[in-house]
């Protein structure tokens, strides 16, 4: 289905139940050991795409460097390390919106950890939610710097990240309320401010939830019109209002939380993708800050390119030979630039003008689970590993 976990077999290791003394004693191992390795010279991994393609997949390198690049400008990528302590695949990664050098990341183990991004070590871990089951997502909210949102399950729990203890449990979140029928599998908040939230879940729907008085969390209005699971949702850039959501029914709808249908729609299964095996399934969807390019991931492998307002087709990338999982605006160019991730284990960067010619491309080896960016160039790419691998843009 369109579900970011990893398949049975595919060599992640198992869920564990650790203990808390576990955790805190896995985070300060982690440290030492990351202490005590040196840090060798950066080393350029891939040059552009051109150069790659010609290149036979590699397994995944290390070699761990610190700080990142400033230029807006892509030629090339350098490796810069890798964050370890999930015990299993790591399934979102999700930048503090109100603080630029933390990360957060959910995994099938069960946990949540916060890393520190000036040091690059977890500083906190979130464990132990309902039956260890899998945190599908993790949410931060402009102008809500001391709260973290989780999704598990059909919950939403909501942490208080001012708690004095490095390890938290599931019960130790300020509020957690059930607000979906199934799964929820993607969560965002608007970016420009609004204190909302959007939940994607597995019957179709897409609730949209009120956290303006944090902890407390309350439902505003849910809307059904996906005949199949809805894989993501995300507001429009600046209108905390306006949603655009995506499904494996192949569908998109453009939403306006004051009415009832939705403003416009647009079937990917009308377009001839040449793929029979892979139906044009929406896996994710991302929008360009200035509200102009709307991204979208296919299960036929492409990237559709479109107008948000209107959901009419730009143009069609092809980047993928297998179904595409990730796309996402990297944040240091999000008006030129597109990063896309697939099964097939690669990470693509392309042009948002059209040019079919990928910038860069990463062979991974492994499915991609997640990708998010910063302003300083990097690139975090979470797949079936149980690490969070680094790539500064060069």
């Amino acid at each position: 289905m369109g579900k970011k976990r990893k398949k049975k077999g595919s060599g992640a290791a198992p869920p564990s139940n650790t203990t808390v003394a576990e955790s805190a004693t896995h985070l300060s191992d982690t440290r030492q050991v990351a202490a005590a390795q040196p840090e060798p010279q950066p080393q350029q991994i891939l040059s552009p795409a051109s150069q790659s393609r010609s290149q036979p997949q590699s397994k995944r390198s290390q070699p761990p460097r610190q700080g990142a690049h400033s230029h807006k400008s892509v030629s090339g990528v350098v490796a810069s390390g890798s964050l370890c302590g999930h015990k299993d695949s790591v399934l979102h990664v999700a930048l503090d919106v109100n603080n630029p050098r933390a990360l957060a990341s959910s995994s099938e183990d069960g946990s949540v950890r916060l890393w520190d991004l000036n040091t690059m070590k977890a500083s906190r871990c979130i464990a132990h939610f309902d039956l260890n089951e899998p945190v599908m997502s993790t949410c931060f909210v402009e102008g809500q710097e001391h709260f973290l949102y989780a999704t598990h399950g059909t919950k939403v729990s909501c942490f208080d990240l001012r708690r004095p203890e490095i390890v938290l449990l599931q019960s130790h979140a300020s509020s957690s309320q059930q607000f979906c029928k199934q799964e929820i599998n993607h969560s965002s908040a608007p970016v420009g401010g609004g204190k909302k939230m959007l939940l994607a879940d597995d019957s179709g729907d897409v609730t949209v939830i009120d956290v303006g008085a944090a902890p407390t969390m309350t439902r505003s209005r849910t809307f059904s019109k996906h005949t199949s699971l809805c894989s993501c949702a995300k507001f429009l850039p600046g209108h905390a209002t306006q949603f655009i959501s995506g499904g494996l029914d192949c569908q998109l709808f453009y939403w306006d939380q004051g009415r009832a249908r939705p403003l416009s729609q647009f079937s990917f299964g009308s377009l001839q993708t040449g793929q029979i095996a892979n139906p044009p399934h929406v896996h994710s969807l991302d929008i360009s800050a200035d509200s102009s390019t709307l991204a979208v991931a296919l299960g036929s492998g492409q990237v559709a390119l479109m107008v948000p307002s209107s959901l009419r087709v730009k143009t069609m990338l092809e980047p993928h030979c297998t179904s595409c999982s990730q796309v996402v605006f990297p944040r240091f160019s999000a008006q030129r630039h597109i990063f896309s991730g697939g099964n097939d284990g690669k990470v693509v960067l392309l042009e948002t003008a059209g040019n079919p010619n990928p910038v860069i491309q990463l062979d991974r080896g492994l499915k991609v689970n997640w990708l998010e960016t910063d302003s300083t160039n990097l690139l975090f790419v979470a797949d079936q590993s149980t690490e969070i691998s680094m790539f500064t843009m060069l």
